[in-house]
């Protein structure tokens, strides 16, 4: 079935992930123009590097198609479409958030502190989580540091495949130790009808 789909759609099938994962060893660009795929491993971190220096992003391709699937209401584990203005740009930007249920509250984990997202969610405090037709305001408050373990560890367990975000091991405990690499939001939801 693999070889009859096209290289960009057969994501996963077994004879591209072990001609990539050959690729990247040797430092040469994919098929899809990105060195690194998600499910590669990642290198092991060296002295004063930090967990989140080895964090995977999917290529931009995935991501627009799963804002594009989000939006129609496909329900991709606990995904929404994150809606936030851009602090330079002053344009509505859109990202796909995994969200995690803990203790009566829902949160959204970064991987990569520098995310375009992050930045924008820090400076307009806050955004609309949607999925489908449902749509919901939300302030977005960042944890300190302290209260973000917990959550950290129950992400790992709700969304399958988290980890690989990561960049570096699969230990809930090892990333919670590098809560400070990982900016996590609280989402508040808004009363749309409060003045």
């Amino acid at each position: 079935l693999s070889r009859r789909l096209s290289p960009r759609l057969a994501m996963d099938a077994p004879e591209l992930e072990s001609t990539e994962a050959s690729a990247v060893q040797h430092g040469k660009r994919t098929p899809f123009g990105e060195n690194e795929r998600l499910h590669t491993r990642a290198p092991q971190r060296g002295r004063g590097q930090s967990m989140a220096d080895n964090a995977k992003m999917p290529p931009r391709w995935a991501i627009r198609l799963n804002i594009f699937m989000l939006r129609l209401g496909a329900p991709i584990g606990t995904q929404r479409v994150l809606s936030i203005v851009g602090r330079r740009s002053g344009l509505l930007r859109h990202t796909p958030v995994s969200v995690v249920s803990l203790s009566g509250g829902r949160y959204i984990v970064a991987a990569v502190a520098s995310a375009d997202w992050v930045g924008n969610a820090r400076a307009a405090g806050t955004g609309e989580l949607s999925r489908g037709r449902t749509r919901q305001v939300v302030r977005l408050v960042e944890l300190p540091v302290a209260d973000r373990p917990p959550v950290l560890r129950e992400f790992l367990r709700q969304v399958r495949g988290g980890a690989r975000f990561f960049g570096g091991s699969p230990d809930p405990e090892e990333i919670a130790a590098a809560a400070a690499e990982y900016p996590v939001f609280r989402l508040d939801p808004v009363d749309p009808t409060a003045g």
